[in-house]
């Protein structure tokens, strides 16, 4: 956080999130087998479907995006983190299939803990999905804008 990054320019920190992978082999294709469509229903009857839980832990060292005019001090910022699933398929993509999800705003800091959990449902069943991208980005929330 305090040298060059990879990309030659300064750090801008570090924002460590934790990825765990809930497969439901119920939505697993198989071939030549008996398929029980009871299996692992939500209570609406409809299938449960694969997830991918993103906890947002922590970051450190933030870049100051508020200069205290009025305060003492460098400075601070006020992070906030937002996540979305790209689903890419064959055909198209699914860009819009998830919205940003967003983590609370921490207040006047540049090493702001959230321990914040998200789900977001991944249905493999689409034949044309290929593959899913997690984006997340880290943003100032600013009052004024």
């Amino acid at each position: 956080a305090d040298g060059d990054d990879d990309m030659g320019g300064e750090g801008l920190g570090e924002v460590e999130v934790a990825l765990q992978w809930w497969f439901n082999p119920d939505n697993d294709i198989e071939f030549f087998t008996e398929f029980d469509d009871n299996l692992d229903l939500y209570p609406s009857g409809e299938k449960r479907a694969n997830e991918l839980h993103v906890a947002v832990m922590q970051a450190q060292g933030l870049n100051i995006m508020d200069k205290g005019l009025f305060t003492s001090g460098p400075g601070s910022s006020d992070p906030l983190v937002k996540l979305k699933v790209l689903e890419h398929g064959l055909d198209h993509d699914h860009a819009d299939h998830h919205k940003w999800v967003k983590s609370s705003v921490k207040k006047k800091t540049l090493d702001p803990v959230w321990n914040e959990k998200f789900v977001f449902k991944i249905d493999e069943r689409d034949e044309t999905l290929d593959e899913a991208t997690l984006e997340i980005e880290v943003e100032d929330w600013d009052q004024l804008s």
